[in-house]
This record gives structure tokens, sequence and C-alpha cells, in this order.
């Protein structure tokens, strides 16, 4: 057994619903190999309203009466945006919470966190490579994922595969796009964090048209993040480099502190902190697949 496995949970307290002190703070079991994301964590819980409203606008649109809600925290670590989703979903839906992630440790976790915040919600976790495993006739209204999306080459992911998306960091939304189908309805809304190291126009291309459907995409929380050279190439050397030649090829998106108005390339000194958005995406089915989706800002 690894020390990993060994390693005993940590009491994360998740207390920042500021402005929403009805909403009890989730209590949550983790490691430092599990994926928890406390930044964007609040992010996603300012997003929630949205998220949910997004479910029901589709739900009336397609003709759904029904009040049960199967929700998918894809790839959810320790489960915190599912248990999110349960904190917040309107009290005359029926919500069941199906976690997944390919941690097995993760999946424990999020299974223990379920129980003990949410202990009357059905909820069930399976450890599984994005849909691998799920039975496709088990299918969900709701599929939310926070996947490793930072854009770098092959060394990154071998050194830190929660976080490394591939060469652009697109590679996770594109493989949300092509393998959700068998697991979706027709009415079903897709949720994902995205950040600007994530090739923004192929992301949202890949999910306007997931699954060979028609999605039409809304923003529903963003927030600035900020990453800076010393960090990136603490991992990786020549990893900030790889972001502005991923920035000048279109595939990804972010400001440079002091480029004012003029572009920064790769090897400028003057290149060490980057801001970029984090956004909480909802893609949002189109009935008439005649008409072509859209993406608002």
């Amino acid at each position: 057994m690894s020390a990993e496995a060994k390693e005993e949970p940590t009491t994360v307290q998740v207390v920042s619903w500021e402005g929403h002190e009805d909403v009890a703070p989730l209590k949550l079991l983790t490691t430092p190999t599990v994926h928890f994301d406390p930044e964007n964590s609040p992010n996603f819980f300012g997003a929630a309203t949205n998220v949910w409203q997004a479910l029901i606008n589709s739900r009336q649109t397609f003709g759904i009466s029904s009040k049960q809600v199967r929700v998918l925290d894809l790839g959810g670590g320790c489960g915190v945006w599912g248990l999110i989703l349960a904190r917040t979903a309107p009290k005359d839906l029926d919500v069941e919470l199906v976690f997944t992630d390919i941690d097995p440790k993760a999946t424990e976790i999020a299974a223990l966190n379920a129980k003990e915040n949410c202990p009357m919600l059905i909820s069930s976790s399976f450890t599984a490579n994005m849909f691998e495993g799920l039975n496709p006739e088990v299918k969900f209204d709701l599929v939310v994922f926070n996947p490793p999306q930072s854009g770098g080459p092959a060394e990154f992911g071998r050194i830190r595969p929660d976080k490394w998306g591939g060469f652009d960091g697109s590679m996770y939304y594109v493989r949300l796009a092509r393998e959700c189908k068998p697991f979706i309805h027709d009415s079903s809304v897709l949720v994902v964090s995205h950040i600007g190291l994530a090739n923004p126009l192929r992301v949202r291309y890949s999910l306007e048209t997931a699954g060979g459907n028609a999605f039409s995409m809304s923003v529903a929380r963003w927030q600035e993040r900020q990453f800076n050279r010393k960090a990136l190439d603490g991992f990786v050397d020549g990893l900030f480099d790889h972001q502005l030649r991923n920035r000048a090829a279109s595939k990804a998106e972010f400001t440079i502190d002091g480029e004012y108005g003029m572009l920064f390339k790769e090897g400028d000194p003057r290149a060490q902190v980057g801001r970029m958005s984090q956004e909480i995406l909802v893609f949002s089915p189109i009935k008439d697949h005649s008409q072509p989706a859209a993406f608002s800002r």
C-alpha cells in the first residue's frame, strides 16, 4: 500500500458562503492527493442558483414535469461541487447525486462527505475514468465537471496529472463532449469550470456540439485568477513560456502585468505575473437543432 493510501484525511470546513448564512457550511474530508479546489468552490457556490435555473428552464422547454433530478459530479474529487448543488437545490426537486473519480480514495471520501453533510441524500460513488464503467441506461439530467485544465508538455502531465489538461488544456473538455451522449437526455445541462489556460475556442466549440447535439453557452459566474512564472516553472521548466506560446497561437486567454497594450513574448523577463478569468460555464441544450448554438459572455 502506498504512502498516499495510508494517509489520514484532514477535516476542511468550507466557510465562504458570504451573504448566505442560511446555507450551512460544508464540513469536508480530503487529503493532499484528493482534488478540492478551495479557491473555486465559492465561485461555484455563487453560480449554483444560475445552474439550477438553467436546468429548470431546459426541462420546461422539453416539457419535462418530473421532479426527480439525477446529478453527476464527474471527476469530482472530494465531492464539493455535487454537495453544493445538493445544499442549494430547489425544495421541490428530488435530487440523486452520483460521484465519480479516477482515484479510489477520492470516491471513498466523496461518499463519506455526502453521508456527513447530506445524510438524507440519495447518493453513490464510483471509481471511473470519465464515463468508463458507468451504465448508459442510467442517464443524468445535470453533469458538473471541474477537470485538470492547465496546458503544458507531457512532462507536466507526468508530474502533476491533477493539473494537466493536455498540450492546450482542452483535453478533458473534448472527452466530455465526445463521451457524454449515452449518459445524458436531450434536456440535460452540462456545467464546467474553465480557466484561460484551457484553449477557450476549442472548449466552447466542443461543448456547444457535445454528443452531436446543440448547446448554447452562458457564464454563470466568473472571477479573476492569477498565476506567475515562478510557480509554473517550479512544476516544469519553461511552463510559463508554454502558456505565452499558446496565447500567441490563440490557444489561451490571459493578460500579463505590465504589458500595457503590447503583448510580451516567450522569454521576456518582464513577463512574470499573469491574470486570467475563471468561469463557471453552463451549456444548455437547444431543442431545435436547426438553430445554431451561440455563446454569451
